[in-house]
């Protein structure tokens, strides 16, 4: 249901006409539980299956991991109270992390053709990839 924005009377009252719009997704996908498309969504519940299976164990839905951590630089600024400003710190969520036949941890990212040309996640991924901390880490792209 549309409402308004001036008056908050819902589109069939109003008579300003300052409806809000519906909020769009961020790739314009259609809107799923929680999840950014509905192959990510989809995805998961195959993921689940497995897990029930057994053949996945310990799954996990948008793992956080640290490209580089932050930091305080003059650079950036100054705070009010004279201290130099936080850099934040550079991260990379997957999709998916979960350990496969008890031996090895696969991390996933399900992307369509479009979202896998992006270059900030082009470089992120190269970053993850790079990072000796994430080396034994299978890293599938889905």
């Amino acid at each position: 249901m549309n409402i308004c924005l001036k008056c908050k009377k819902s589109a069939s009252l109003c008579k300003c006409r300052k409806m809000q719009r519906p909020k769009q997704l961020k790739y314009r996908n259609e809107e799923t539980k929680g999840f950014a498309s509905k192959k990510e969504e989809g995805r998961h519940k195959e993921l689940l299956l497995r897990e029930h299976a057994g053949l996945i164990s310990r799954l996990e839905i948008q793992p956080v991991f640290i490209l580089m951590e932050g930091f305080r630089d003059l650079r950036a600024g100054i705070t009010k109270d004279g201290k130099a400003k936080a850099v934040a710190p550079i991260k990379y969520i997957a999709d998916f992390k979960y350990l496969e036949h008890g031996i090895t941890w696969v991390v996933e990212d399900v992307k369509s053709p479009a979202t896998r040309k992006n270059s900030l996640y082009r470089v992120k991924i190269r970053l993850f990839l790079a990072n000796e901390k994430f080396k034994k880490l299978d890293f599938r792209e889905i």
